[in-house]
């Protein structure tokens, strides 16, 4: 996933390097408040500084079809040029 570095990914939290997110407060609002909005994301932290976000999240509620699908809309209005199914691998553990 370029752009993307997975520093951690284990059930229940992932935590990623995110070049779009060093340095941009404005992409840190955006990406706090979208995933934090989606069913199953139960804390997202970005860090303009280091450029990573860390997301905690309940595996089971997440595993919805409607949250997962929620969680794909948003992945993909914010890093498009990412495949949101590798994120989606990524917290299911196939990674």
């Amino acid at each position: 996933m370029e752009g993307f570095k997975v520093l951690q990914a284990r059930p229940g939290e992932l935590h990623l390097a995110v070049e779009k997110v060093k340095n941009n407060h404005d992409m840190v609002t955006e990406v706090e408040r979208r995933f934090g909005a989606v069913k199953g994301i139960n804390h997202v932290k970005a860090d303009p500084g280091l450029g990573t976000v860390q997301v905690l999240y309940d595996k089971e509620e997440l595993s919805s079809l409607f949250n997962l699908w929620s969680l794909k809309d948003t992945f993909a209005a914010l890093f498009p040029e990412i495949n949101p199914l590798e994120l989606l691998a990524l917290l299911e553990g196939k990674f």
